[in-house]
C-alpha cells in the first residue's frame, strides 16, 4: 500500500497532536495532582508533630501544676478530712481568740458543674462548713480571717454574712475598738479533696524540710501515724497565699467601715504627790506612719518625704551637698483648714526640733515615741539611728497660738549610758516595718550614703563595736498641747 506525501504529513500531524494530548493528561491529570498530595501530606505530618509536642509540653505542665496542687487537697479519706478540716476551723477561731458561742457546722455542697475526668468520676469532691460567730468585733474577725487564709489548703469562703446591731448609727459610735463587740460574723467555707489526692492520715502535707531532720521515714510517720500528730504540723507554703505578709491589715481595724472610724482614745491623768503630767499609753501608730516618697539627685541629694496617717502629718527630709558635709534638714507640716486660706493647706510645725538631722515620732496620744538621728540615704531606703537609755523631746503637733514652750525638768538625772541601735527604713514601709541593722552593716550602709564625705550634719559615722563611754543627762521635756 503506497501512502502518499500528504498523507504522511497528516499522519505527523495527527501523531503530534496524540502525542501533546497524552502528555498535557499526564502531567496536569496525573503528576501535578499527585504531587500536590504529596505536599499536603507532609504538612499534615509537620502539623501532627507539632501538635504531639504541644501535647506532651501541655502534659508536662499539667503534671507540674498537679504535683504542687495535690499536697494541698484534703486527704483522700473523705470521712478523716471532715474531722480533721473542722478540727482545724476550730483551732484557728481559738488562736484569734473569739468568744465562746461560734459553732462549726457540715452542710451538703454544691456539687453543681463539677467536671467529670470521665464518666462517673469526678474531678473533685466538696465539703463544706457553716461557721457561725456572735458578739465579735472587727479585730477578731480580720484575726481569724488572716488565719484561715494563712492555712494553704483548697479551700475558699463561699458566703460572707457581717451583721451588726442598730443600737449606734455609724456617725454617733464613739466606742473604742475593745466596746464594739456587736458583730455576727457568719461564714460558710469550701474545701476541696482532687481526684488522686494522697493517703495521708494528716489535714496538711509535712514540710519537706522535716526530711532532712526526722529522714524518709520520720517524714512518712509525721503524714500516716495519728492525726493528732498531725494537727501540730505548721502549714508550708506550697504557693502564694491570699494573706501575703506584705499587707497591713492594722489599716481596716483603725478605719473600721463597719462602725466608723475610731475615736481618740482617752486621755488617763494619774494623780501622785507630786503632780506630774502622764502620757496616756494610747495605741501604737507606727503602722500608720509610712515612708512613701525617696527621690535622690545625680549631684548627691535627696527628698525624703513621709506620712502619718494617724494625725494627718506631713514630714520632708532633704539631703543636700555642701563641701565635705551632708547637710541634712527635717521638717513637719501640719495640714490645715481651708479657712486658713494657705496656699498649700499646711503650716510648719513649730515644735518639731530644730536639729536638722533629727527625726522626731512622738504625740500625747499614742504610745509610739521615737527620737532617731538621720545618717543618709542609702539606695531606696533612709539610714536611722536611735539612742536607747534617753526620752524624745515631745514632738506633738499643735494648733496654730497654742504652742506651750518647753520647760526643763527640776532636778534631772543622769541617763543610762545610751547604746544606738541602726535602723534601715525601705520605701513604703511603715514605721513598724523597719529593719534593724548591726553595727558593721551600719557602718557599711552609712559609708555609702555618704559617698565619700567626710561627716554628714557634724554627726559622724558609728565605728563599731566600741560602745559610746559618755554620760548623757536629757531633761525630761514638759508635754506639749497637740491639736487635731
Amino acid at each position: 500500500m503506497n501512502i502518499s506525501s500528504r498523507e504522511r504529513v497528516l499522519i505527523g500531524i495527527v501523531a503530534v497532536l496524540a502525542s501533546a494530548a497524552i502528555g498535557y493528561a499526564f502531567v496536569f491529570m496525573l503528576l501535578f495532582p499527585l504531587l500536590e498530595k504529596r505536599k499536603a501530606n507532609r504538612a499534615l505530618e509537620t502539623e501532627n508533630a507539632a501538635a504531639e509536642n504541644d501535647f506532651g509540653a501541655t502534659q508536662a505542665r499539667n503534671k507540674k501544676v498537679l504535683a504542687g496542687i495535690l499536697p494541698r487537697s484534703l486527704p483522700a479519706d473523705l470521712d478523716l478530712g471532715k474531722r480533721e478540716y473542722q478540727a482545724a476551723l476550730t483551732r484557728l477561731l481559738l488562736e484569734a481568740k473569739v468568744p465562746a458561742g461560734y459553732t462549726v457546722k457540715e452542710k451538703p455542697p454544691d456539687n453543681r458543674g463539677i467536671p467529670e475526668l470521665i464518666k462517673g468520676r469526678p474531678a473533685y469532691t466538696k465539703i463544706a462548713y457553716t461557721i457561725t460567730m456572735a458578739k465579735v468585733d472587727l479585730t477578731t474577725t480580720m484575726a481569724f480571717l488572716k488565719k484561715y487564709y494563712d492555712l494553704n489548703l483548697l479551700h475558699q469562703i463561699t458566703n460572707f454574712t457581717l451583721k451588726r446591731d442598730n443600737t449606734y448609727e455609724i456617725g454617733d459610735d464613739k466606742r473604742q475598738a475593745k466596746e464594739r463587740a456587736d458583730l455576727t460574723v457568719t461564714i460558710v467555707t469550701e474545701a476541696l479533696v482532687l481526684d488522686g489526692a494522697p493517703s495521708r492520715k494528716t489535714l496538711l502535707s509535712a514540710p519537706v524540710s522535716a526530711g532532712s531532720v526526722f529522714g524518709a521515714a520520720g517524714l512518712y510517720s509525721m503524714e500516716n501515724t495519728t492525726p493528732d500528730i498531725g494537727r501540730g504540723i505548721a502549714p508550708y507554703q506550697i504557693s502564694e497565699i491570699l494573706a501575703n505578709p506584705a499587707r497591713e491589715y492594722a489599716y481596716i481595724v483603725g478605719k473600721d467601715a463597719v462602725h466608723g472610724k475610731l475615736p481618740p482614745p482617752p486621755v488617763v491623768v494619774i494623780k501622785e504627790k507630786e503632780p506630774t503630767k502622764v502620757d496616756p499609753p494610747g495605741p501604737d501608730i507606727s503602722p500608720y506612719i509610712r515612708l512613701v516618697t525617696l527621690v535622690k539627685s545625680s549631684d548627691g541629694s535627696a527628698h525624703v518625704e513621709i506620712f502619718d496617717v494617724w494625725n494627718n502629718l506631713d514630714f520632708e527630709i532633704n539631703l543636700q551637698q555642701k563641701g565635705e558635709k551632708l547637710t541634712i534638714e527635717a521638717k513637719r507640716y501640719m495640714k490645715m483648714k481651708k479657712s486658713d486660706k494657705r496656699p498649700d493647706g499646711r503650716m510648719e510645725d513649730p515644735t518639731f526640733p530644730k536639729e536638722g538631722n533629727l527625726l522626731a515620732f512622738s504625740d500625747e496620744k499614742s504610745s509610739t515615741k521615737h527620737l532617731y538621728k538621720i545618717y543618709g540615704v542609702d539606695g531606696n531606703a533612709l539610714i536611722l539611728g536611735e539612742t536607747e537609755g534617753t526620752e524624745p523631746a515631745k514632738a506633738g503637733g499643735t494648733r496654730p497660738g497654742k504652742t506651750t514652750p518647753p520647760k526643763p525638768a527640776a532636778d534631772p538625772k543622769p541617763a543610762a549610758v545610751p547604746v544606738e541601735k541602726f535602723y534601715r527604713w525601705e520605701v513604703g514601709a511603715p514605721l513598724k516595718g523597719i529593719t534593724e541593722m548591726k553595727p558593721d552593716e551600719a557602718q557599711k550602709a552609712i559609708q555609702r550614703a555618704l559617698g565619700g564625705l567626710l561627716e554628714a550634719s557634724g554627726v559622724p559615722a558609728p565605728t563599731p563595736p566600741v560602745p559610746p563611754v559618755h554620760l548623757e543627762v536629757v531633761p525630761k521635756p514638759l508635754a506639749v498641747d497637740q491639736g487635731t
